[in-house]
């Protein structure tokens, strides 16, 4: 009996140390199969590190056209005068700078596309080779004034970062006040500004069919006393797509001290329709990741916020504040998006953590969103609705 329990006993052990052996080969053959990192962008600060990395290219890609009465400008010469370049184009042309160069300066006033032409500033050369770099003074780069509407403009293919010595206020890489009908910004680096961007209603003009794709939105800043500052600022646009972009550290800046507040974040949207905000990373905002508000009732519908990445930061989504009233918000969808670790960093040096706060809001959906991480401090909570809420269904929210 003895003799025949050692020989079960042996091939117990010899069946367990097979075991292993296999185990350790499957894991020796994963950690050979893990494809390597994506690359950071250039030229620009170490963003905090988050969980995972975003898969570029999202496959979506709008592709501009050249009409037959228009022309390319290709830039190569660095010591141009780039904001002598308008004078040499019209509306509808293409003026390209050169991959793996670096320009300074500003463009200043936009032209407009044609109907058989888009405007386009963007890039040449081989697809490898680092877009062009423009290192821009403390101005608008790309502007439009309030005097004329515009249509069919693309930015794409550039890294716009600007140079602010002394922490000069900044301004913006665009800012657009003026009518605009389809404006695409594709595959660049905006990179610490006042206000990477600013598209805004002004005066009653009419801003249609924005579409930020594939774009790489960070570290705007500001000072307290110096206003506040948004990665993102739009007001008054019908027509919406922000879609596979990254969003880090906007609002602040990490080398100073005390310049986060609960007035900047990474995307601030008011009095804004038909959007579709979809597979984005936001993360390490000022205060708010994604902020909507609203001036009254049926100001801001058809809103989808899906399968989008928050990291950091103290809100995820607040849709509500700055006023009360009912139905400011109808027809939303927010769905499958994630929240990691919303609160954590304490950039305003505040306690709390809030993934999804929704108010004021007439037929809506949130559903499927997943919190991970979360501080456990007193003012935390995942999804709060307000009692003003009309219509709306909270489900599988974890």
């Amino acid at each position: 009996m003895i003799n025949k329990y050692k020989e079960f006993l042996n091939q117990t052990n010899n069946q367990i140390a097979a075991s292993i052996l296999t185990l350790a080969d499957i894991i020796k053959q994963k950690l050979n199969n893990i494809p390597d990192p994506v690359p950071e962008p250039t030229s620009i600060p170490d963003p905090k590190p988050i969980p995972e990395q975003p898969k570029f290219p999202i496959s979506k890609e709008i592709i501009p056209k050249l009409g037959p009465n228009n022309k390319e400008l290709k830039i190569s010469d660095e010591n141009i005068d780039v904001s002598n370049l308008r004078s040499q184009l019209q509306d509808g042309d293409h003026v390209l700078f050169e991959r793996g160069k670096t320009f300074k300066g500003v463009f200043g006033e936009l032209l407009s596309g044609t109907d058989e032409s888009d405007f386009v500033i963007g890039s040449f050369g081989n697809g490898d080779i680092p877009a062009p770099t423009f290192i821009c003074p403390p101005q608008e780069v790309f502007f439009t004034n309030f005097k004329a509407s515009r249509k069919n403009i693309f930015i794409q293919d550039l890294e716009i970062i600007a140079d602010r010595p002394n922490q000069e206020t900044g301004d913006s890489a665009l800012e657009c006040l003026s009518g605009i009908n389809r404006l695409i910004i594709q595959r660049c680096v905006i990179n610490g500004f006042h206000n990477n961007l600013v598209i805004q209603s002004f005066k009653g003009s009419e801003i249609n069919n924005i579409s930020l794709i594939n774009n790489q939105i960070l570290n705007a800043y500001s000072f307290p006393d110096k206003g506040h500052s948004q990665g993102f600022y739009g007001e008054g646009i019908n027509g919406l797509t922000i879609l596979g972009n990254i969003f880090d550290h906007n609002g602040w800046n990490e080398s100073f001290d005390d310049n986060a507040t609960i007035f900047n974040h990474n995307i601030y949207l008011s009095d804004c329709n038909n959007i579709l905000i979809e597979e984005n990373y936001i993360e390490n905002a000022s205060s708010i990741g994604l902020k909507f508000a609203s001036s009254g009732s049926d100001k801001s519908n058809n809103i989808q916020v899906i399968n989008n990445k928050f990291f950091f930061g103290e809100v995820g989504i607040s849709m509500g504040g700055n006023a009360k009233g009912p139905n400011r918000f109808v027809n939303i969808l927010i769905e499958s998006n994630s929240f990691d670790e919303i609160g954590s960093t304490q950039p305003t040096h505040r306690s709390l953590s809030w993934g999804i706060d929704a108010f004021d809001i007439k037929d809506g959906i949130i559903k499927d969103n997943k919190f991970f991480n979360t501080p456990n401090f007193d003012n935390t909570f995942l999804v709060r609705l307000g009692s003003d809420n009309n219509n709306v269904t909270e489900k599988n929210n974890v």
